[in-house]
């Protein structure tokens, strides 16, 4: 898969409509382009939103812990992972009513039944496995 080395922007969706841009030129920067809210806390309006850091309703959907940290170092050589580029990958797999769509294409990724978990032989480790499978697909939605 290629993938680009820099994100500049991410189109935004609530419910399935598109609803905005948001972007990152020095701040975080959400723009509505559409009429579906993607928040209680940020009406509909024609002025941007601006921010010093990734908007909370859109830092709720970014990976966190070792898995942020597996998706930064295996991509660093690559490019700038940054709060926009880990939105771009996760695309429409987010827990939640928003979607990014970006330059990134969607990742088609077989899934592992819960049976074929359980049914591990635990000859090798499963976790590092499933990291290296689904790292690009971030999001939990099957």
């Amino acid at each position: 898969m290629e993938l680009p080395e820099r994100i500049r922007s991410v189109s935004v969706s609530s419910f399935a409509q598109a609803t905005g841009e948001l972007s990152q030129p020095a701040q975080f920067v959400f723009q509505y382009t559409g009429e579906t809210p993607v928040s209680l806390t940020m009406d509909l309006r024609e002025k941007p939103y601006n921010y010093g850091q990734l908007h909370p309703v859109f830092a709720q959907n970014l990976p966190e812990g070792f898995v942020r940290r597996y998706i930064h170092e295996k991509l660093l050589r690559h490019a700038q992972v940054n709060d926009l580029y880990l939105l771009a990958i996760q695309g429409d797999k987010s827990i939640g009513h928003l979607a990014y769509k970006s330059e990134i294409q969607p990742v088609a990724v077989d899934q592992l039944s819960l049976d074929d978990i359980l049914a591990w032989d635990g000859a090798e480790a499963l976790f590092p496995q499933l990291l290296e499978r689904y790292y690009l697909a971030t999001g939990t939605r099957t």
